[in-house]
């Protein structure tokens, strides 16, 4: 019955739902990165940049944008394309990162 719940709940589309002392909230939307090899980090989907203070970054509508790894940009955080003028050299290969310690 409480399965049947929750199912009822997402048809009707609600952005977020009390049921039996449980929240259930739609899903967020996806973002993917992407590390390129001796190139910068592009971020696609449904994300906000801010910087250290919380200050957000006007992206002007933008659903994907490239992240400067050289730290040779003009434009940084942002990419340019200097990396490829200054022959920047950085391949990386997914892995599995170690487990976070229980407390």
């Amino acid at each position: 019955m409480f399965l049947f719940l929750i199912s009822a709940l997402a048809i009707l589309e609600l952005p977020c739902a009390l049921v039996i002392g449980f929240i259930v909230e739609e899903p967020v939307a996806a973002t993917k990165v992407t590390v390129f090899n001796n190139g910068p980090l592009r971020i696609e989907g449904d994300f906000e940049m801010v910087d250290q203070e919380g200050k957000a970054f006007g992206l002007g509508g933008r659903t994907s944008i490239t992240l400067c790894r050289c730290g040779l940009s003009g434009n940084e955080p942002f990419c340019d394309g200097t990396h490829k003028r200054q022959n920047f050299v950085s391949p990386v290969s997914a892995r599995d990162l170690p487990c976070v310690p229980k407390a």
